[in-house]
């Protein structure tokens, strides 16, 4: 749903699956054919370019994670946006990303924002401390659904 914000429920049905697989399944989308423009998803700083993509018109669909851009860049988006955050994010300024994502739902642009608790930056990394599977694995199924609902065509 558009506009929506969710904390995450972590439960058992989250299934375990490598971040290289779940990559390469959302390589396998296809692109948008009413639109023929890529669609883009992206963490930290990669998610901080997939963004400015967004915001050029350059895709159809982008999901972000741990990531975002200035009110001015959000006024411009028009695509779909899901983002996904981390509740303890030392690198994200919880009040810049609440003004992104406040820009974008006064821009009229769909955003999904998700939140998972007790995470931190790179939550969805598994390779690196802070990686958190469950977290990850639900990330990478709503990550899969956006990018399908969005550019099935």
């Amino acid at each position: 749903m558009f506009g929506s914000r969710d904390q995450c429920s972590l439960g058992s049905s989250c299934r375990p699956s490598s971040y290289g697989a779940s990559s390469s399944q959302i390589s396998a989308i296809p692109p948008c054919r009413s639109l023929q423009l890529p669609s883009q998803r992206s963490s930290s700083l990669g998610g901080n370019l997939v963004l400015h993509a967004a915001r050029e018109g350059t895709v159809d669909a982008v999901v972000a994670y741990y990531a975002a851009r200035s009110e001015a860049d959000a006024a411009r988006t028009r695509c779909p946006v899901q983002l996904h955050l981390a509740e303890n994010d030392d690198l994200e300024d919880p009040d810049d990303l609440a003004a992104y994502v406040a820009a974008l739902e006064a821009a009229g642009t769909p955003v999904d924002v998700f939140t998972y608790p007790g995470t931190g930056h790179s939550f969805a990394n598994l390779d690196v401390p802070l990686g958190d599977a469950a977290a990850a694995d639900v990330a990478r199924s709503r990550t899969l659904g956006f990018l399908r609902a969005r550019l099935a065509g």
